[in-house]
């Protein structure tokens, strides 16, 4: 006999607003990955993570070549955290804020790009 939550699951993972915004949450999170591993894989060079306009690289934020990995799997612990929400508040039939932690999954998606879209400029 089928439980209560395999069909909940099934239609959580066969709403159509759902998979979109969870597809464009993932497809950004491959491309965090992609950035990262494409600048950032030179073993010994040194990372500005904070860059002044006025005053240049701050000397304080010079950190090894691995740290800007923290930004993809710092997206990726939320982006997690969101989808169990997500199915929690689904599964307690409250749609509309299950939409929103997925849409806010693809979110925080975007400002981890934005942080490392920034960290490349700034060590060109």
């Amino acid at each position: 006999m089928p439980s209560k939550y395999s069909s909940i699951r099934k239609e959580f993972f066969r709403n159509h607003v759902i998979q979109w915004l969870f597809a464009f949450a993932f497809l950004l999170h491959i491309i965090l990955w992609a950035g990262c591993t494409w600048f950032f894989h030179k073993e010994g060079v040194p990372v500005a993570l904070r860059f002044n306009v006025y005053l240049g690289v701050d000397p304080t934020s010079i950190s090894p070549w691995y740290s800007p990995y923290e930004i993809p799997v710092a997206a990726f612990i939320f982006l997690v955290m969101q989808m169990i929400l997500a199915w929690r508040f689904f599964r307690e039939k409250d749609r509309i804020m299950a939409h929103l932690m997925v849409l806010c999954g693809g979110m925080v998606q975007i400002a981890a790009l934005i942080a490392l879209v920034s960290v490349i400029l700034g060590n060109r």
